[in-house]
C-alpha cells in the first residue's frame, strides 16, 4: 500500500475511534484480520434463514473458504471489510470489493439479527464509506433484493439512488465525491 494511503486509512481509523467514543457505541468498529475467522464463522451461525437469503440471494448454509479469505485478506483499494464488534464478539460486517462494474466497487453489509435496527449497520456503512471516499473511489454501488424492503430504505437513508433494476435486484449507487 502507497504509504499516503496508509496515512490516510490511519487518520480515519483515528477520526472513528473518537465518532464511536462521542456515540457512547457498546461496539467498536476495525478491519477485518485473519485472526476474526472463528468470529466470522459464528456470527454466521447467528444468522436467520431470512437474513441469509437476504444478504446472499440463497440459502447459503456457511461461509466458504473462499468468502473467509475475501473478508479477512483485504487489498485497499481493490478491496475492503470492517466489523462491528462487541467486546470480541462479532456483530456485523461491511466489506467492498472491486470488480469488472463501472458502478465502482460493490458493497455488501450484514448485521446479526438480534443487532438490527440498533445503529450497526449505519456505523459500519458510515466506515467503509469513508475509506472508500479516502482511498479515491468515485462510487459505489450494492445489489438489494427488490423484495428486502428494509435494505432498500437503509440504501435510501444512506444516500444512495437506485440506478437500474438486474433480474431480482435493484442497483443501488452512491457517488463518493470528496469528503462533506
Amino acid at each position: 500500500m502507497h504509504p499516503s494511503l496508509h496515512r490516510e486509512l490511519a487518520r480515519q481509523r483515528q477520526q472513528d475511534l473518537l465518532r464511536a467514543a462521542a456515540h457512547d457505541r457498546p461496539f467498536h468498529l476495525r478491519q477485518l484480520r485473519a485472526a476474526d475467522r472463528p468470529a466470522l464463522i459464528d456470527a454466521f451461525s447467528r444468522l436467520s434463514r431470512q437474513s441469509r437469503y437476504w444478504r446472499y440471494a440463497a440459502a447459503k448454509a456457511e461461509l466458504t473458504h473462499a468468502d473467509l479469505d475475501r473478508l479477512t485478506d483485504v487489498d485497499p483499494p481493490r478491496s475492503d471489510a470492517v466489523g462491528a464488534f462487541l467486546r470480541r464478539e462479532l456483530i456485523g460486517v461491511a466489506e467492498y470489493a472491486v470488480g469488472d462494474e463501472p458502478r465502482g466497487p460493490e458493497l455488501g453489509i450484514l448485521v446479526v439479527d438480534d443487532w438490527q435496527r440498533r445503529g450497526v449497520g449505519d456505523a459500519l456503512a458510515g466506515l467503509i464509506v469513508r475509506r472508500a471516499r479516502a482511498l479515491r473511489h468515485p462510487k459505489l454501488h450494492a445489489h438489494v433484493l427488490a423484495d428486502n424492503r428494509p435494505a432498500l430504505r437503509f440504501m435510501r437513508r444512506l444516500g444512495f439512488t437506485p440506478a437500474a433494476r438486474d433480474g431480482t435486484f435493484v442497483v443501488h449507487e452512491l457517488e463518493l465525491g470528496p469528503d462533506p
